[in-house]
């Protein structure tokens, strides 16, 4: 930027990119509200729910979250929670919607400060808005949104205080970088890998000195780490209250890390070595992958360790991870190589959901947006030369070291969409920047007949497009089949029967070997009273996966709804077999042994249940009628009562088959 230009003289025009930006929002939240995964989170969105749910409530987080996730997202969003618990999660894509809208007044900012022009900020804002990944993950409850503006905030304010002369007293020289510091702990609270960016600061701050003709160069970096710790220490308080132990990062790195680096990887998602089940409610599978295998492997090396901490089995898997790439150097080196391209590809790698999916099926908005990641990734060198030459080099400099580390820290996990997304903002800086220079060099080429000076930056444009455009290495699009199933999901539990079953056979269709399609399907079939076609599809998924206690429980309730009880009853066991403490199963199993008079054994399974946590609507019932045959019936009563509250059609089910029964066996 020139130094004669005063940098807060940004123009009021360019904020109308804000309002444009609030526009394209309002139309894309308008389809997306019409969604059922709109009001009704699945997956990772689920989880974070959960969690914020549990915070809201004032509950423990040791089971679902034992310091493996950070907790700055679900907590705001258990903020919403404590206002509104039925709106709750709508009101938080709203919120991050209006996020959206900040990000691109930073980011405006941004650019304006390194350039000094209102024509590259309008247009690096103009870029974001018409961008539809990053619209995209703003109406998912995720922390993306909330990690994208948080790092733009945090490069904005280094840009703003670190990239210009220090000002003459000591105190407001050095203050700024243990800000910078707290900035940075705080968005390490939605994604540690963010600290990489703080590898940079010791030669900004080296380079800041030397600008400013100070002696100290090593105050600046010290201040930083300060405000990063006493971030993180807050944390770290705050998560001994929620999950009952200290620790400043969250324990997910070392599992992510194996996943991302392991033989075999594909460098675009964390595929666990094998499927997980779990008895409780909705867990993140990759947590209890790690703490599953962690506790298994140290069984066959010694004797039964205690409850391990996330810190411990986190360094337990980095040290797998570390093993994984020793063994195969030169096959890590490919992969290494390959999610370098996959960070410089053109496609939204899915994690959770597909962005090319909700493109093509629900969104026209994000179909019509043009500005995709190649347009980018073609634009940002030539506007990252430009700025440097144009404006002060350390404020590029800290623009181009956050996209550098964190963009390392993807290759050095995994590249997908979602977790390229807080990339999106600064790209758009450098391209903005870019975008300008490539019209400035046409129409200097253009007025001076010398078509030779636009040729140069076309072609490292057009060399970059073919780099990011072309699908080297031939991976298939991403099924289909998947999305359907989760929207099928999200139908039935509203209660949208007939768009449940369109969507899971939509499923199967496209992915007719993955068995949670079939299951999917069955569990509709099961809800609209079919218990023959439940059974054929339960079948299938069967044979598919034979061990998931799910299949063989859901099975067995089909089997009961046809009338064939001793089948249904082996189902159930079959259930147990494979995860003991599967509750649902257990519970199901005693109802069967009390409608036969089996008390004894309907006493155990209801036992097991309830260590399983099981306090669902059967499994009340199942306990009011143990309670009833063995004499107890005031507390029978009072079970019933409890569950006729949650649900009263299945309690006088339940109660009308287990009557029929005892007059049946009745001597």
């Amino acid at each position: 930027m020139p130094e004669s230009e005063e940098p807060d003289k940004i123009s009021f025009r360019v904020f109308y990119i804000a309002g444009l930006a609030l526009l394209v929002r309002l139309f894309y939240l308008s389809e997306h509200a019409a969604s059922p995964l709109f009001s009704h989170p699945v997956l990772d969105a689920l989880y974070y729910d959960t969690v914020a749910d549990l915070l809201a409530r004032g509950e423990s987080l040791a089971e679902i979250n034992p310091g493996f996730r950070p907790l700055l997202y679900p907590w705001l969003l258990s903020r919403l929670h404590l206002l509104t618990p039925t709106h709750a999660v709508p009101l938080a894509i709203v919120f991050q919607h209006l996020l959206g809208v900040a990000t691109t007044i930073v980011l405006m900012r941004i650019a304006f400060r390194l350039s000094g022009s209102n024509r590259i900020a309008a247009v690096a804002g103009l870029l974001f808005v018409l961008a539809g990944p990053p619209l995209y993950f703003e109406g998912e409850i995720l922390l993306t949104s909330l990690t994208t503006f948080l790092c733009t905030v945090l490069v904005e304010y280094m840009v703003r205080q670190l990239g210009r002369p220090a000002i003459a007293t000591e105190l407001r020289t050095f203050l700024p970088w243990l800000v910078a510091g707290l900035l940075l702990g705080l968005a390490a609270q939605t994604r540690p890998n963010v600290l990489l960016f703080a590898l940079a600061i010791p030669f900004g701050a080296t380079q800041w000195a030397r600008k400013n003709g100070l002696k100290t160069k090593l105050q600046p970096t010290a201040l930083a780490a300060l405000g990063v710790f006493l971030t993180l220490t807050l944390f770290g308080v705050f998560q001994q209250s929620a999950f009952g132990r200290f620790q400043l990062l969250p324990g997910a790195g070392g599992v992510n890390f194996y996943l991302g680096n392991k033989q075999g990887a594909d460098g675009m998602i964390p595929r666990q070595d094998r499927t997980v089940t779990y008895a409780d409610g909705y867990r993140d599978s990759v947590q209890v992958f790690a703490r599953q295998e962690y506790e298994r492997d140290h069984a066959r090396t010694g004797p039964r360790i205690k409850t391990a901490t996330a810190r411990e089995i986190s360094r337990y898997w980095l040290g797998r991870g570390l093993d994984e790439i020793a063994r195969a150097p030169r096959e890590w080196s490919g992969l290494m190589a390959r999610k370098t391209l996959f960070l410089l590809w053109n496609r939204e790698i899915p994690n959770n959901r597909s962005y090319a999916w909700v493109s093509r099926h629900e969104s026209r908005m994000l179909s019509r947006l043009p500005v995709r990641w190649w347009v980018l990734l073609c634009l940002a060198p030539l506007g990252a030369l430009g700025l440097w030459r144009r404006a002060s080099p350390l404020g590029v400099f800290w623009v181009a070291s956050f996209l550098t580390f964190w963009g390392g820290g993807l290759v050095l996990f995994f590249v997908n969409g979602r977790y390229r997304a807080p990339m999106w903002p600064l790209m758009c800086v450098l391209a903005g920047a870019g975008a300008v220079h490539l019209v400035d060099a046409a129409t200097a080429a253009w007025r001076r007949r010398s078509p030779q000076t636009f040729l140069r930056p076309t072609v490292g444009v057009a060399l970059l497009a073919c780099v990011s455009l072309v699908n080297w290495l031939r991976i298939p699009p991403p099924p289909e089949g998947r999305d359907f199933f989760y929207r099928s999901v999200a139908n039935l539990e509203l209660g949208r029967l007939e768009p449940a079953e369109a969507d899971a056979r939509q499923a199967v269709k496209f992915e007719s070997q993955e068995a949670m399609h079939h299951f999917q399907l069955a569990s509709v079939h099961l809800a609209r009273d079919q218990p023959g076609q439940a059974e054929a599809a339960l079948r299938v998924a069967a044979r598919l996966t034979p061990d998931e206690p799910r299949v063989w429980n859901n099975l067995g309730v089909a089997l009961e709804g046809s009338g064939r009880a001793g089948e249904a009853y082996d189902s159930y066991l079959q259930a147990i077999n494979r995860l003991p403490d599967y509750a649902p199963a257990l519970t199901n199993a005693a109802l069967l042994e009390l409608r036969g008079g089996q008390t004894a054994a309907a006493a155990a399974h209801l036992q097991e249940a309830a260590a399983a946590g099981d306090d669902s609507v059967h499994f009340l019932c199942a306990s009011a009628f143990l309670a009833r045959s063995e004499g107890r019936h005031q507390e029978a009563t009072q079970l019933l009562e409890e569950a006729s509250a949650r649900n009263v059609e299945t309690t006088r089910r339940l109660e009308e088959e287990n009557r029929v029964a005892a007059r049946l066996v009745a001597p």
